[in-house]
């Protein structure tokens, strides 16, 4: 996903763009942007394609929801982060280092932590 987002930039703001309308630039941009004749580069297939092949081989979304989160009791390092199954660091705050903090959730953007 990271190398798509670097392509699209650079396809489409490198050189960087004269704008003197915006509406009509972002017109443009979308246009070029779902454009469904671009062709992969190296399997020389249009990409829409692809995309269409990759949606068929979709799985469903599970039926019953779920919460994404950790429980547990985890101290926050000098730097306020806390280290999960120690590989993952996941910063909590600068401001609490050497927390006790008796729940971690990761089901947000931002992490919450109750009780530190």
């Amino acid at each position: 996903m990271e190398n798509k987002v670097g392509a699209v930039r650079r396809s489409l703001f490198v050189p960087v763009p004269y704008v003197d309308d915006v509406p009509t630039f972002n017109e443009g941009l979308l246009a070029r942007a779902v454009d469904d004749t671009v062709v992969h580069y190296r399997k020389q297939v249009p990409v829409a394609d692809l995309f269409a092949e990759d949606q068929a081989r979709l799985v469903g979304l599970p039926a019953r929801v779920f919460d994404v989160e950790r429980w547990g009791e985890y101290l926050t390092d000098k730097y306020g982060y806390v280290v999960v199954d120690g590989v993952h660091a996941y910063s909590v705050s600068p401001q609490m280092p050497r927390a006790r903090c008796r729940r971690w959730s990761k089901t947000e953007p931002v992490m919450t932590v109750e009780n530190c």
